[in-house]
């Protein structure tokens, strides 16, 4: 039996052959027949399929018209087959969620060929060749609609067999090897430089990032909203010393005002390449990029693009770097055409997140400080450090987050104007001891910038989230977080109760000055952040928030508003986080816990009293600049000298990073 290729593609006018090495091809078909069909036990298609005396053949159109002349002069018969109609006559239709999704077994459609057209003839009538059965696949390249494959069954590995051995043929790699030594004359250098300018490392070599963007504008919907893929490459820590290559009907220039053409350098096939007879073909263009895809130090695209999962699922395989940017799971595993066994979307990521936001400021600070003390902390706890910041990448606090290794977003929120005047009307009536909680009025304005964490492009479903004034003592894992509720899958999610350790519906929280069950007592200084949750609220959220009408009401343990929104029966929709990763400085470790085994802290928290500001110089002079935390400070000298050596620990993450870099270790007010 002769398998006949499609005439062209996807109703164009390119000829299959023009496409594929078609003798690699032939190879292939006798390969696959060998390794798959062989192993069946009817004794004639055995003979017959696996004799040396038969080959298997795959033709083009035209080879199929040469065969058919042939036929003429010869007596031989010739029988074609429409494999499109057996799809439709043997295919179980299958309906879910309203969809309905037609899949093919083509095991049995192959048997259903075999007894039509061999099983009345003999082996040596057969391999006389007096008869040929052509199989003419008219559904072109849209065949793989109707296929189902699901690791570990054989078509799964059939698929992948197939696809590591077809090759595009010699004139495809020649337009490849164009593009890349443009890319590496004209647009490496480039995008090395501008990478260097902003504090990223240069590049080691000459690579290229690979992006498939299907809107024509650079914002892109990711569940009603809107984000920049440059930040999601940020977050995901796509290097922006490599040229990235758009694969979209965009131009760099519609991408001049982003976060991904300003820090990137986007070039196009335009910017490549003149155009030629090639320019124009997307079938062609799809081959090449495919190859592109291929070699490229890390590819992202949507994930309802059928080339962006096919590029996905295959660089899975292999290890390297690739992922769909609205955090979905691939087309072809969705819709069950091609399934790996273990899913492209992972509920509880490696490494974890650590989220914190920063204000725009244009001098150095004790915001600063902290940041960067944190930061410095942060090597110790396995955790990948991501910044949220209203700064653009030339500030001065962001090219220093950047050298020490932290994965810096830039976002100004739609919100800005309105907390603008809400947080001026509030400034001017409330009550001064506040200032020494965030001494200045910007770094409240940075605080704040957690409401958009859900909303910037991150893909993990849960991050942790910590205010900036924390030093980390231990790695962050997630059993500790979510204790024994750690197994589940997409399909399977069940959240905790409030007030229980485990996976959030929202978010999980610790106390704030006691430690206590009381949920009302918690504080969203640290927080386990439901991103999925979270974003489906956020609008509503940000809406009562900044409602003129309501009355805004500073808290140290609720300065965003989290405990008065998220409520449910007027109790707070809040999961339980354990003390360990909220740890107050002026806390006794030594006292038992009915809720943990350890009290040995993870994360270490100077809420309220900082150590600039509060704590040392109480311990030193006694001078207490805020009445209402002197029993805090108190605390502090009957813990044996604890709250001094965080303080001191404090110093050392300020001093060795300004020794480092050659900066007056001066702390500023």
């Amino acid at each position: 039996a002769q398998v006949v290729l499609p005439q062209n593609f996807a109703e164009g006018d390119l000829e299959f052959s023009w496409m594929f090495d078609v003798d690699r091809l032939q190879l292939l078909g006798q390969s696959i027949y060998t390794k798959y069909w062989c192993v069946r036990r009817k004794t004639l298609a055995h003979g017959l399929w696996c004799s040396s005396a038969y080959v298997p053949g795959i033709l083009t159109q035209n080879q199929f018209l040469q065969l058919e002349t042939m036929a003429k002069t010869s007596g031989r018969s010739i029988q074609e087959v429409d494999i499109s109609q057996l799809v439709r006559k043997m295919a179980p239709t299958h309906s879910k969620k309203n969809l309905r999704t037609t899949f093919v077994d083509l095991p049995k459609i192959s048997e259903k060929i075999w007894y039509s057209h061999f099983s009345s003839l003999t082996e040596t009538e057969m391999l006389e060749g007096n008869q040929f059965v052509v199989i003419n696949d008219k559904h072109g390249c849209h065949l793989y609609k109707h296929l189902k494959a699901t690791e570990p069954d054989v078509s799964h590995r059939l698929f992948w067999d197939i696809y590591e051995i077809l090759e595009f043929n010699s004139a495809v790699y020649g337009i490849l090897r164009h593009l890349k030594m443009n890319l590496a004359q004209h647009f490496a250098s480039v995008a090395n430089d501008r990478a260097i300018s902003f504090g990223y490392p240069m590049a080691t070599n000459v690579a290229v990032v690979v992006l498939e963007s299907q809107d024509h504008c650079s914002e892109l919907d990711h569940s009603d909203h809107c984000f920049d893929i440059g930040n999601t490459m940020l977050s995901e820590g796509v290097p922006p010393s490599n040229p990235v290559y758009l694969r979209s009907a965009e131009t760099a220039a519609e991408l001049n005002r982003t976060v991904l053409g300003t820090i990137y350098t986007v070039v196009t096939k335009d910017m490549l390449v003149q155009p030629s007879v090639y320019f124009h073909n997307n079938i062609i263009w799809s081959a090449v990029e495919h190859l592109m895809a291929a070699d490229a130090i890390s590819v992202i695209g949507p994930s309802s693009s059928m080339f962006s999962s096919l590029i996905l699922l295959a660089r899975r395989r292999l290890d390297k770097a690739a992922f769909h940017y609205d955090g979905k799971m691939t087309l072809l595993e969705a819709e069950g055409i091609l399934r790996p066994a273990k899913s492209t979307v992972e509920i509880l990521r490696y490494p974890i997140k650590w989220v914190f936001s920063v204000g725009k400021r244009h001098r150095p600070s004790i915001a600063w400080n902290m940041s960067i003390a944190a930061v410095k902390s942060a090597a110790v706890a396995n955790v990948v450090p991501v910044c949220l910041t209203n700064a653009g990448p030339d500030s001065e606090l962001v090219q220093l987050l950047i050298r020490m290794g932290v994965r810096v977003l830039h976002h100004t929120p739609k919100w800005h104007a309105k907390s603008k005047a809400v947080l001026n009307q509030w400034r001017a009536k409330s009550d001064r001891r506040w200032i020494y909680t965030f001494p200045k009025f910007g770094d409240i304005q940075g605080m704040l910038m957690r409401i958009d964490i859900p909303v910037v492009g991150l893909l993990d479903r849960l991050v942790l989230y910590t205010d900036i004034d924390i030093l980390f003592q231990q790695p962050v894992d997630w059993e500790t977080m979510l204790g024994n509720s750690t197994l589940f899958t997409e399909e399977n999610i069940t959240y905790a109760k409030p007030g229980a350790i485990g996976l959030p519906r929202f978010f999980a929280m610790s106390t704030e000055f006691v430690q206590s069950s009381d949920r009302e007592k918690m504080d969203t200084g640290v927080m386990l952040m439901n991103l999925v949750n979270l974003r489906k609220t956020h609008q509503e959220f940000v809406n009562f928030l900044f409602d003129e009408n309501r009355t805004w009401k500073y808290s140290t343990s609720d300065p965003t508003g989290y405990k008065a929104y998220y409520r449910r029966n007027g109790k707070l929709e809040a999961t339980f986080l354990p003390y360990r990763m909220n740890w107050k400085v002026f806390w006794d470790g030594s006292k038992k816990s009915d809720v943990e085994q350890s009290l040995d802290p993870i994360i270490v928290h100077f809420h309220g009293p900082k150590c600039e500001t509060g704590i040392q110089p109480f311990l030193s002079e006694g001078i207490v600049q805020d009445e209402s935390f002197r029993p805090l400070l108190e605390q502090c000298i009957l813990l044996d000298s604890k709250c001094f050596r965080y303080c001191r620990q404090y110093e050392w993450f300020l001093f060795e990073h300004y020794k480092q870099i050659k900066w007056n270790p001066k702390v500023w007010s």
